[in-house]
């Protein structure tokens, strides 16, 4: 028996334990400080951007364009949310060429959610100044950015597009009620 017991312990001998992982995998990555940082600048500057963009675009195109004649009304009356649509998403496009330029991981998907996220703050943004919410927009942009990377950093896809989609939703709702 004891012969037995010593050619066992023999196989073990020249393994290496610290090869073995005892951890298990995460199901998230880990967002490094640069990424965090770049996302915490790209939000803060999209909000101002988009806000800002939406005031200047409404000034000098939709409203010289659309409000001189009677037969542009409707498009004239709603000249705020259109500039307001058109500059989130030119914003959205230079928010994604510089995060996926600096290898931020999922950027079009963390900048499409936070920004359709802004998107729905139109009723409150409208009603406040331009000074206000031009404030509010780069604080709730930021938080869209920073919020929506976490969910990203989820490693399984689907189960990240799943819940940033149904918080969209919710804050949607929340936000229309």
């Amino acid at each position: 028996m004891v012969s037995g017991s010593d050619t066992s312990s023999d196989e073990w001998k020249d393994f290496d334990f610290s090869t073995v992982e005892v951890e298990k995998p995460r199901a998230t990555r880990t967002l490094p400080k640069r990424e965090v940082l770049r996302l915490v600048v790209v939000g803060f500057l999209s909000g101002i951007a988009v806000w800002l963009g939406r005031l200047a675009f409404e000034e000098w195109a939709m409203k010289p364009l659309f409000c001189r004649t009677p037969d542009t009304a409707s498009v004239c009356a709603n000249a705020g949310l259109t500039s307001f649509v058109i500059c989130l998403v030119v914003v959205g496009i230079i928010a994604v060429a510089i995060l996926a330029s600096n290898r931020v991981f999922r950027a079009a998907v963390i900048t499409t959610a936070a920004l359709v996220s802004v998107g729905a703050l139109w009723p409150l943004l409208n009603v406040r100044g331009a000074v206000v919410a031009t404030i509010l927009a780069a604080v709730f942009a930021t938080g869209f950015y920073l919020l929506f990377a976490l969910i990203a950093a989820i490693k399984r896809y689907v189960l990240a597009m799943i819940l940033m989609a149904a918080l969209i939703v919710v804050f949607w709702l929340v936000v229309r009620a």
